[in-house]
């Protein structure tokens, strides 16, 4: 009932409906409304950009072993190809942390080894590229290693330069 009477109480003159006050309100509402939806749908962007990022990067699902290594890798491949719907593939991997030393430098990091045969199916290798090209091959049986360029940079390395982990 109070409603009413504060609509009927504003509705009775126009002139006091349509105050300065009033209008500058409204069009404060109506802008943090657009900034709303302005900011909501580039963080929807955002967000579905890093998403796309990430699996590719590391996949949709990732089964770690606490402690150490997978023993029996057959059989949980077969217990989990069923859950794997339209996934493009499974791939094994190793994830350790350890040191990088080049050039006096050193540097803790994240080292994952991949399965290249199933590599390329999981991972988007060749859309993350930003310099050298890709290649498994032995260089004076020295196997071969992907680092991202931040690493790159901080360590000042160059395609081809050589390491220790």
């Amino acid at each position: 009932m109070f409603y009413f009477w504060v609509i009927s109480k504003y509705m009775q003159t126009w002139r006091r409906f349509f105050d300065v006050t009033v209008l500058l309100t409204l069009l404060g509402i109506i802008i943090g409304v657009a900034v709303m939806i302005v900011a909501m749908a580039s963080f929807s962007g955002f967000q579905e950009t890093l998403q796309q990022a990430l699996i590719e990067v590391i996949g949709d699902v990732s089964i770690y072993k606490q402690g150490g290594k997978i023993d029996n890798i057959e059989a949980l491949e077969k217990e989990v190809e069923p859950y794997m719907g339209d996934a493009e593939g499974a791939m094994r991997f190793l994830s350790q942390e350890s040191l990088f030393a080049s050039k006096g430098k050193i540097s803790a990091v994240l080292v994952q080894g991949v399965d290249k045969e199933t590599a390329y199916k999981v991972l988007n290798m060749e859309g993350r590229k930003v310099s050298g090209q890709i290649s498994w091959a032995l260089k004076d049986e020295i196997p071969a290693a992907f680092i991202g360029k931040d690493l790159l940079a901080k360590m000042n390395l160059k395609v081809g330069d050589t390491f220790r982990i």
